[in-house]
């Protein structure tokens, strides 16, 4: 069963006092792309498996394993990725990121967490996630990708949070040769011949992931 895709606000309107950031100054795309270069320069990647003694990853091997998410998903690199932590060395640095995302996205913070819709598509806590979340997804983003475009993605993400997306669910004991409307929206398609031809988040006939999802 498939819906159209669907807009919906990728942040929950809060009041625009809730935190008092409405007179700092927003930042320009090449500002913001210089911040996160000095950012990468000051991050050590730790591994963090062992939290009473971390020890370092280097950060080109780290650049390569986001990367290689981007485009493949293996469970395991998956979780042992999830064990890599991005640390800012200094608190410099750190705060001015973070006054960053403050000043851009003041009108959604809440009680210190951004109040996110994601959880509505992807599922996760409802309560917002907290802002040294989003620096350090924002980070991993500038590591992989270049200051640049991760600079120019946060920027474009806040001035247009609406994002379109589609639902696709799978149902057992359901067969059709052709596609149904359900309802306004709601559409029941057969399923394709091969695993191959599977949309890249859907499992494939043996329960593992056809392709990859790409992370962003």
């Amino acid at each position: 069963m498939m819906s159209e895709p669907t807009d919906r606000r990728t942040v929950y309107e809060c009041p625009r006092n809730a935190v008092g950031l409405r007179s700092m100054n927003k930042i320009s795309a090449d500002s913001f792309a210089a911040l996160l270069g000095r950012a990468i320069s000051a991050t050590r990647v730790m591994d963090v498996r062992n939290r009473a003694a971390p020890s370092a990853v280097d950060m080109n091997a780290y650049r390569s394993l986001l990367r290689w998410l981007r485009e493949s998903y293996d469970p395991t690199v998956t979780t042992y990725v999830r064990t890599l932590k991005p640390v800012i060395q200094y608190a410099e640095v750190k705060g001015q990121l973070a006054g960053v995302i403050r000043a851009h996205l003041h009108e959604f913070i809440h009680d210190d967490r951004i109040q996110s819709a994601v959880f509505a598509i992807n599922g996760g806590v409802a309560n917002g996630f907290g802002i040294d979340d989003l620096l350090e997804h924002w980070l991993d983003i500038a590591i992989a990708r270049g200051p640049d475009y991760a600079a120019q993605a946060f920027l474009a993400g806040v001035e247009a949070p609406n994002v379109r997306y589609q639902e696709i669910t799978l149902l057992q004991g359901l067969r059709t040769d052709r596609e149904i409307a359900v309802s306004d929206g709601i559409r029941l398609i057969p399923l394709p011949d091969t695993a191959a031809a599977l949309h890249i988040t859907c499992p494939n006939w043996t329960g593992q992931w056809a392709r990859g999802p790409k992370t962003s």
